[in-house]
């Protein structure tokens, strides 16, 4: 089946019309969904638009799509989706650099690369290294752009499966599935090509010498099967193997390659068609056996592309490519596998792609690394000395495939232990040959085991008592089992390791047991709380007490939230009563077993000092509803005068067994109580399955969510016909499910306006918000606007989260005065030469207007708890008015109805629900409050609001986008809309029952904290359900009974805050024509304003009544006139394609636009051109507001006047350079002043000659300097 996802893709609608569709999916390529669907009555086709998910069965499994083309054609619409792994080909990666990375490493390093967030997670189990350096660039060419990529590198099948993509060194398992003619295949297209081939092979190697000298040896080998083809086929390899040191080494290795390579074999593809009847499950990369009698082909092929319907799920058709080793063709028993593992194990050693640097060397580097890990297994175990002579070769060496496995082994992570072994065959071939329990043994140190007691998955089992030593033990085995498949050593290394070690199964236990111990030991104080006791998950919920909306005051109790009060966490204080009533709250428990020994308690718990005599706190259980002292645990008697924290512990017999009768006792929720003389609060309080008290705190699995920051922000005030009034803008702010208006220590909030468009109006930067939620910062004025929407976006930060909030207030037309307009357009024929037609009307016209309805409630943001309430209005409600008032509830008790008191019709009665209700009333007189009664004792009442109800209602548009009628019938009516359904907007759903009902429909609400059971009764005819939307979802689910007749089906926003009135408008208006065959002048007024439009073959003219200045477009521009005088010397400027021309008194001065250098075309930039009649260009400023003339600040003067000279820039204030150097200038001192210099010749003698003593013996007396404005023109020295 094919579906349109939903709700996080966890959902979807069912295109249950879809035909003509295929999966295809290409080894390490193309994959994509196609499909047909018809344009229906329903307009579901409507729905699959560019980049809409959808869902589809395919081969391994649900997988999603992404529309990526659509055509529409007569009937149908043609659907195009690629997988939804096509995503990463537009994921920003500015760097990713790894240095001899295996696999997993280099896909754990472009997951982590990735430029914000990602839902794709990348893997990989390929052991062998390489180095890969890639910037700015994208997730998807990096891994499989061309040979610079992941792919092109460490190779592998890439296994796609939703937002993991795998790359693996095997993606498939061998099969024992046989296709055949006349079976299971309809067709086969065999594809056999020589386009590759190369039966003879130019080797060259470089290798260095013992003086450091490096020599090429050169090598040709020709195929055993060059005699075969009718000519030779020539190729060219340079090889990289630091194995191959001289020419035999090199035949040796061209060998090698052809036998492993295939490449003096022809390319062999087959395509077959699979018959539709008992379809065996097949995966790509999976192996099959082909046979074929006709063309005698009986061989294993492996499974490279295929084509899958999701609609009938069943294979079209499978594309096969031939296996790498031609050998293994006909291997069918133990005695040819043998063979075949023999052959694996050459090629991992050979494969001239693959191995890229010399291991030898790699190793002598890490010897030290090695025998440190050598020194932890002699501790471990008394064979360690074997362990060690097995690894190290004769000569002191590791080899390079032990030295892999065990760096492999020791850093693989919790994945790698669960890895499970599916090429059968292989395995099963080598599990005769070799002890991997023995092997294993080399293979296990403290960093080994380190590594998986650290892991997070590991802790989590851990803390379930699901760890024992047999499956860690079975982990380690898998660990081992993977490393060794992934690269097959020798049979030699093989029976060398085999033959030495002896250590067995249960010595690796015994290792095992005593390193965990150890690590257990280290790790005690992060995994365990006192006495080694891990902390089981708590069985109250809500214990973190984000809000008091968790938890519920018993009796009338006042409490009060402390945040972060104890350990980070929040605390509930309960304050004392004047009266010593019973006090306390309660909390939801969700006890798990049925052993009451295994029940503990820990609660802390601070007494404040002003507590009275004799005050006990205690675990109340309540019975039939109520709590008493009586019946509850004593946890602690307050001591008298001390302000501290006290740790209470506890053993319970609680006990939640189904199958006990529990008589009158809740067990489902417990309460801490008191006496009303009793001060004091409580934070991590702590009931668990456990025989010992622990002193760490863990929340309740139903609390380990985490919540998000959200905003959401509304524009309220009336914009009609471009008169916009009583413009404000508000913001809600919810963080951790709590409303935030202000900033403070705990919680800093931060608002900025990141866009703000409001006919003219500005403002930025940041903002703040009053107790209501209202945008101080933000007053846009009353008055006539250009009719644009008024928009504005926010950028909220609060802590470390962020997020944005918009809204848009739109200018409202009134429809029945536009539809009034339009019917009065006359349609006309004339043939005479020169028609005039003139219309006067004075009209006293009544439409409808649109305007904004104020909520009157004074308490809106007030919550108040009880069974009579009382809400306050702003301005009284009219005596005979019609009201909505809308309040939402909570803790409602089944099948109570509520009225609104005093109201006409006995209140609107009605059931009312958790979530949103709705009443509709008129009072008999003037009223100042409105009073819901009856509710129930714990009924909480809050978001009320009043609206007026209007004279007319906005129209109700139905906003379903998706539902099925098929679910209807089976109980259920589920809804897609067209939009997510915006946080605290109201919608209805409606529809009606055919038959007779019994029974009620159900839905959920997220109020922030919980979600919420809605539940209404049904009654045969029209039923409503009004909600609020959570901001979340754009899809609600109503539980009904089965077999109903369900019809007419609804969903639509209420809008309680507009509606329509009439309104009456007196004008004057005044239209003419006056057309000739040359032209036609049309004009219109309307009281004091108007318009004239003149249209000829040479231009069309514009013009404004109380305006005195024209617009015309001709000549390819438009023209703009002054004084509706058309004629050069009225000329001012005109727009065309060479950019903004400039006239004056009909001189041509100038323009601004683009151009280019003459010298080189190619230099392009914006230019202003002053024209050869402009006197000046200059930059001004007015510097008064009642100048009566613009200031020059800057000016290029092309003659002389005034003060100016010819050809000159004149600057009009002072230049400050801002330390930058003036270059290529000349100076004149007559055109220079230095304020304060010197003007004058300075005269002074200087000694010439000394006598031995120091003193001067010559003279020159003819020195001078000479100054002018400063500067220095003229000196005379000694020379």
């Amino acid at each position: 089946m094919i579906y349109i996802a939903t709700n996080n893709f966890n959902d979807g609608f069912p295109l249950s019309n879809a035909y003509d569709d295929a999966i295809y999916q290409k080894a390490n390529n193309e994959y994509y969904l196609k499909f047909r669907y018809p344009v229906d009555r329903f307009g579901v086709w409507k729905n699959l638009t560019c980049e809409t998910v959808l869902k589809a069965d395919d081969a391994r499994g649900v997988q999603l799509f992404r529309i990526k083309k659509i055509n529409k054609i007569n009937g149908y619409i043609r659907v195009y989706a690629k997988h939804i792994t096509d995503d990463i080909n537009f994921i920003e990666v500015n760097q990713l650099n790894v240095t001899n990375a295996t696999g997993k490493r280099v896909m754990t390093a472009l997951a982590g690369s990735i430029v914000g967030d990602s839902k794709f997670v990348f893997d990989s189990d390929i052991a062998t290294m390489h180095t890969l350096n890639l910037s700015d660039t994208t997730a998807g060419d990096i891994l499989s752009k061309d040979k610079r990529s992941i792919i092109g590198q460490w190779g592998g099948e890439l296994v796609r499966n939703n937002f993991l993509i795998n790359l693996k060194a095997r993606g498939g398992v061998d099969t024992e599935i046989l296709f055949m003619n006349k079976k299971n295949v309809k067709n086969q297209d065999n594809s056999i090509s020589t386009e590759n081939l190369i039966t003879r092979l130019k080797l060259s190697v470089e290798v260095e010498k013992e003086n450091n000298e490096k020599e090429v040896i050169k090598a040709t080998v020709e195929s055993p099967y060059i005699n075969t083809y009718p000519r030779v086929y020539t190729g060219y390899l340079k090889v990289t193997d630091k194995n191959v040191t001289d020419r035999e080494k090199l035949i040796e290795y061209g060998n090698r390659y052809f036998r492993n390579t295939l490449i003096d074999f022809p390319k062999d593809n087959l395509t077959v068609n699979v018959i539709d009847k008992n379809q065996e499950r097949i995966n790509l990369f999976d192996t099959v056996w082909f046979r074929n009698v006709e063309y005698g082909i009986d061989k294993r092929l492996k499974v490279v592309a295929y084509e899958y319907s999701p609609m009938s799920k069943r294979y079209i058709k499978i594309s096969f490519g031939a296996l790498k080793i031609n050998s293994l063709s006909q291997v069918k028993n133990l005695n040819q596998l043998e063979e075949r593992i023999d052959e694996k194990i050459e090629e991992s050693r050979v494969d001239a792609f693959k191995i890229q640097k010399n291991l030898a060397e790699l190793l002598k580097k890490d010897r030290t690394a090695i025998e440190e890990k050598m020194k932890n297994l002699e501790e471990q175990s008394k064979a360690g000395v074997e362990v060690k002579k097995a690894l190290f070769e004769k000569n002191g060496t590791v080899p390079e495939v032990t030295r892999t496995k065990i760096l492999d082994a020791i850093e693989a992570d919790i994945a790698r232990l669960k890895t499970i072994i599916t090429e059968a065959e292989m395995v099963k071939a080598i599990q005769a040959r070799l002890n991997y329990a023995e092997i294993k043994t080399a293979l296990i140190d403290k960093a080994f085991v380190d590594d998986i007691i650290s892991n997070k998955t590991f802790k989590q089992q851990f803390e379930a008592g699901e760890v024992t030593t047999q499956n860690i033990f079975t982990k380690m085995l898998d660990s081992i089992q993977s490393s060794i498949k992934k690269e097959f050593i020798t049979k030699e290394e093989t029976k060398k390791l085999v033959n030495d070690l002896t250590i067995g199964a249960d010595g690796i236990r015994q290792i095992t047991q005593e390193e965990t111990n150890k690590i257990f030991e280290i790790k005690k104080n992060e995994l365990k709380g006192k006495d080694g006791k891990v902390p089981t998950f708590n069985q109250l919920i809500g214990t973190r007490f984000p809000s008091l909306d968790v938890v519920k005051p018993v009796e009338n109790t006042q409490l009060k939230l402390n945040k972060k009060d104890y350990n980070g966490q929040n605390s509930i204080e309960v304050l004392p009563n004047a009266s010593n009533e019973l006090q306390g709250f309660s909390v939801k428990v969700n006890l798990k077993g049925n052993a009451p020994s295994k029940q503990v308690i820990r609660i802390p718990i601070y007494v404040f000092s002003d507590s009275g005599n004799n005050a006990m706190i205690s675990l109340g259980i309540a019975i039939n509803g109520e709590y008493s002292l009586l019946f509850s645990i004593p946890l602690l008697e307050v001591p008298k005068g001390e302000n501290k924290w006290i740790i209470v512990e506890k053993q319970t017999p609680f006990n939640n067994n189904n199958n006990q009768d529990t008589g009158f006792f809740d067990l489902n929720n417990f309460a801490f109580i008191s006496t009303g003389n009793a001060h004091f609060k409580i934070a991590e309080p702590y009931i668990a399955i456990s025989d010992v008290v622990t002193d760490k705190w863990l929340p309740a699995i139903e609390d380990m969510q985490s919540y998000s920051l959200t905003a959401s922000a509304r524009i309220e005030g009336s914009y009609l016909n471009e008169n916009l009034a009583n413009c404000k803008v508000y913001l809600d702010v919810y963080n951790n499910g709590e409303i935030v208006r202000t900033s403070t220590t705990e919680t800093p909030l931060k608002i900025e306006i990141k866009k703000l468009v409001a006919s003219g109006y500005t403002a930025s930067g940041e903002v703040t918000l009053d107790s209501n939620g209202l945008v101080q910062n933000i007053n846009i004025p009353n008055g006539t606007k250009n009719g644009q929407p008024i928009e504005v976006v926010f950028e909220v930060t609060c802590g470390t989260n962020k997020t944005t909030a918009s809204a848009r207030l739109n200018n409202t037309i009134d429809k029945q005065l536009l539809t009034e307009t339009i019917s009065k357009v006359k349609t006309f024929e004339s043939t005479i030469d020169k028609f005039e037609s003139k219309i006067g009307e004075i009209n006293k016209q009544k439409f409808k207007m649109a305007y904004n309805i104020e909520n009157i409630c004074s308490e809106s943001g007030v919550e108040k708890k009880g069974n009579d309430l009382y809400f306050n209005a702003k301005t009284p409600l009219k005596k005979d008015k019609e009201y909505y008032v809308l309040a939402d509830l909570e803790d409602v008790p089944e099948n109570q109805n509520t009225r609104l008191y005093n109201a006409k019709d006995n209140g609107d009665s009605k059931i009312i629900s958790n979530s949103l209700n709705v009443w509709r009333v008129s009072y008999a007189s003037d009223q100042t409050r409105v009073n819901i009664y009856p509710l129930g004792t714990n009924t909480k009442v809050k978001n009320v609001e009043i609206y007026e109800v209007p004279e007319f209602e906005n129209p109700k548009e139905n906003l379903i986008k998706i539902t099925n009628e098929n679910f209807y019938n089976q109980g259920n009516i589920v809804i897609v809309a067209q939009e997510t359904l915006v946080k605290n907007d109201v919608y209805t759903l409606e529809f009606e029952v055919g038959n007779s009902v019994n029974g009620s429909m159900s839905t959920t609400f997220f109020n922030g904290v919980t979600n919420l059971t809605v539940k209404k009764p049904l009654v045969k005819g029209l039923n409503k359900l009004t909600i609020r939307g959570a901001g979340i979802s754009n899809t609600i689910l109503v539980s009904i009974p089965t077999n109903l007749s369900i019809s007419n089906v609804k969903f639509y926003k209420e809008k309680f805050n507009t509606g329509y009135k009439n309104e009456y408008n007196i004008t004057e208006m005044e239209s003419k024509i006056n057309q000739t065959k040359e032209q036609i002048e049309q004009s219109v007024k309307k009281n004091e304003f108007g318009t004239v439009l003149t249209q000829n073959a040479q231009y069309l003219k514009l013009a404004w009544n109380n305006i005195s200045k024209y617009i015309q477009f001709e000549n390819a521009g438009m023209s703009f006139y002054e004084g509706g005088q058309v004629n050069d010397n009225k000329l001012v400027a005109r727009l065309n394609d060479s950019g903004y021309q400039m006239w004056r008194d009909g001189y041509y001065l100038g323009s601004i636009g683009t151009n280019s250098y003459k010298q080189d075309r190619s230099k392009k930039g914006i230019q202003f051109d002053l024209n050869y009649d402009g006197w000046f260009m200059g930059w001004a400023y007015q510097t008064s507001r009642n100048a009566d003339a613009y200031t020059w600040k800057w000016v290029y003067s092309s003659g002389n006047f005034a003060t100016y000279k010819a050809d000159t820039l004149n600057a009009g204030c002072d230049i400050d350079m801002q330390n930058n150097e003036i270059k290529n200038v000349i100076l004149k001192s007559t055109n220079i002043t230095v304020w304060d210099g010197e003007n004058g010749t300075f005269r002074f003698s200087l000694p010439v000659s000394f006598q031995s003593d120091g003193r001067a013996y010559q003279w020159h007396d003819n020195c001078y300097l000479t100054f002018k404005n400063g500067l220095l023109i003229d000196s005379s020295m000694p020379r």
